[in-house]
């Protein structure tokens, strides 16, 4: 019989000064070696579900037995201090494990190589970008001893060759090392790959737990019913670089009738020099990806990304010919440099009402994600 390396007992989770659960009676097993994925939209409860097993916050009631040690890895700089050098944080985040110096020194070269950090390993963290943190902090949690590690969408933030890495570094620890991994992720694909379990939440609960294809057919039912707007109550996915918050996000729209105009309302707390807002459009299985960025030098836009004390809105004029007849996700981020990075994960679900060109095309364009109108132009050769 196979080791159990992890049991969740009815955990609940109440909101501070609330009579409503973040996560609501969840109970599950892994076995050790299991890799299990966990989806479910943005406010679902995943993020304090895994906090809760990594002990970071206590559940209101239950309890999670672990059969080992654990690491987690959940959002930019968890277990890092920005003052010391990337080296003293490797040794630092061993400490925290109960590892002895001798043992982190032993695995030191294998971390920097991985992080591809080697050139900025002596520098403060402080220095340090997004990606680059994301880099040195998933080396730390893969190669130092761990039996179970908790990763939380982390993986986003990191450039497409590191998290095609960090993929196949997880598959290695699983399969060849043993250890259990849960991984929280939006994108599908590597859900798909990477896990041999899923669990679906939603409100709080978890609706589904199981096999990984079943899991995601699951998941892509919650998005049947289309929403065209979004007014924010609660926080957003947060990376924050340094500082306080200087922005607020109040409100994302679409034109519900032709759905190609995407408003954000947002408010600025003090002056934003360079304040940038991106639009992330996928399908819902997360898989293709379209990225619209406020541009530098779009004169529509007054003093170039540079808003004074205020509330403002920005409107996005995305071509009508843009989409194929198909399920489209949007996701927003907004950025200050060197102070926040926010990110609204499926804010807006629509379906497209594309339905070709005309009667006489022969064809369909179901499930493709876009279809924009080229110029093209023809001539007739001469012999």
């Amino acid at each position: 019989m196979d080791r159990i390396a992890l049991k969740v007992q009815g955990i609940h989770k109440k909101y501070p000064k609330s009579a409503d659960y973040s996560v609501k009676d969840i109970s599950f097993e892994l076995e050790e070696g299991s890799v299990l994925g966990i989806i479910g939209r943005n406010g679902a409860g995943k993020s304090t579900l895994l906090k809760i097993l990594a002990n970071i916050i206590p559940p209101t009631s239950g309890r999670a037995i672990i059969e080992g040690k654990i690491s987690a890895l959940l959002e930019v700089g968890t277990g890092f201090h920005p003052e010391l050098s990337g080296l003293e944080n490797i040794y630092l985040n061993g400490a925290i494990l109960g590892l002895t110096r001798r043992f982190i020194s032993s695995k030191l070269e294998e971390i920097i190589d991985f992080s591809g950090v080697k050139d900025f390993i002596n520098k403060p963290l402080k220095t340090y970008s997004s990606g680059m943190k994301i880099r040195l902090g998933f080396s730390v949690a893969a190669f130092l001893q761990n039996d179970i590690l908790l990763l939380d969408e982390v993986l986003a933030v990191g450039d497409m060759e590191f998290q095609k890495k960090c993929l196949s570094k997880v598959e290695s620890l699983s399969k060849k090392e043993g250890r259990t991994v849960l991984f929280v992720s939006h994108n599908l694909s590597a859900i798909h790959s990477l896990t041999n379990q899923c669990m679906v939440i939603d409100k709080g609960s978890s609706i589904y737990f199981g096999d990984t294809n079943e899991g995601i057919n699951h998941y892509l039912q919650l998005f049947q019913k289309t929403t065209h707007s979004k007014d924010f109550y609660q926080t957003a996915e947060i990376y924050k670089h340094a500082g306080i918050d200087t922005f607020k996000i109040h409100a994302i729209n679409i034109d519900s009738v032709n759905q190609n105009i995407v408003q954000i309302d947002f408010e600025a707390l003090q002056t934003l020099k360079d304040f940038r807002l991106l639009i992330c459009i996928y399908n819902l299985d997360g898989l293709e990806k379209i990225l619209v960025s406020q541009s530098t030098d779009n004169e529509q836009l007054s003093d170039n990304r540079d808003f004074k004390v205020g509330k403002y809105s920005i409107s996005c004029h995305l071509p009508l010919d843009l989409f194929g007849k198909v399920d489209v996700n949007i996701t927003i981020e907004a950025i200050h440099p060197y102070m926040e990075h926010h990110i609204f994960r499926d804010v807006i679900t629509f379906k497209s009402n594309f339905s070709g060109y005309n009667q006489t095309f022969l064809g369909s364009f179901e499930d493709v994600l876009f279809r924009p109108q080229f110029k093209w132009t023809q001539k007739q050769l001469l012999d």
